[in-house]
């Protein structure tokens, strides 16, 4: 299986992810507004409610979504730079920081996206600056959406009383907004797979023609 094969299974991968965890992202907002209370309590011996349990299970299925989604964008960006690497010979960057930006402290904020914006780029879309524009729409929004979660989920450990409550209710609004850029992942991505897998077809007809004697 070469490169283009295994980036278009990542990009499949990838939007599956996307509406996997927007839609659950959803469920389990609503279901934190509607148990916010039984959220604050302390009570060590609280039985958890059937709404309870199911706003637990969607939070489960939401956080292996989005981390199966860090896991495809990841494959979908170092298949994606390895064969455009090979097709053209460009330089920049390698397709192994595809991994390493993820793993080094704060890199994960730019480097995918530097990477993304290269590939984008080489897949020489109809408009440029219209991919290159739902590219950082994107990724300003997504990233901005991660950064307020995590923040909150630490404000939320120290937090008791109303402000708990207060701070469960921001968290829940935080997971109502992740669907935004999921929705718009899954058509940036299905463009430029599309884009990608259209680089090969001068090749294509070339050999055709040299296979017929033309």
């Amino acid at each position: 299986m070469n490169n283009l094969s295994r980036m278009a299974k990542w990009a499949i991968s990838l939007r599956t992810a996307a509406f996997l965890s927007g839609f659950s992202s959803i469920f389990y907002s609503l279901l934190m507004f509607a148990t916010l209370r039984e959220l604050v309590n302390t009570d060590p011996n609280a039985q958890t409610t059937t709404l309870g349990l199911t706003r637990d299970i969607f939070g489960a299925i939401s956080f292996v979504a989005n981390a199966w989604f860090i896991v495809a964008l990841i494959g979908f960006t170092f298949h994606s730079t390895k064969y455009l690497r090979g097709r053209t010979g460009v330089s920049g960057w390698t397709p192994g920081w595809a991994i390493a930006a993820w793993l080094v402290p704060f890199c994960y904020l730019v480097i995918p996206y530097l990477m993304l914006r290269n590939i984008t780029d080489a897949s020489q879309p109809k408009d440029p600056r219209a991919a290159r524009g739902k590219l950082t729409g994107f990724w300003i929004l997504w990233m901005g959406i991660l950064l307020m979660g995590n923040v909150s989920s630490v404000s939320l450990a120290l937090s008791q009383g109303n402000l708990a409550m207060e701070g469960w209710e921001f968290f829940a609004g935080i997971q109502a907004f992740l669907i935004v850029p999921m929705m718009q992942a899954r058509s940036f991505f299905a463009q430029l797979e599309k884009d990608l897998l259209d680089l090969q077809e001068p090749e294509i007809v070339a050999y055709d023609l040299k296979a017929n004697g033309w």
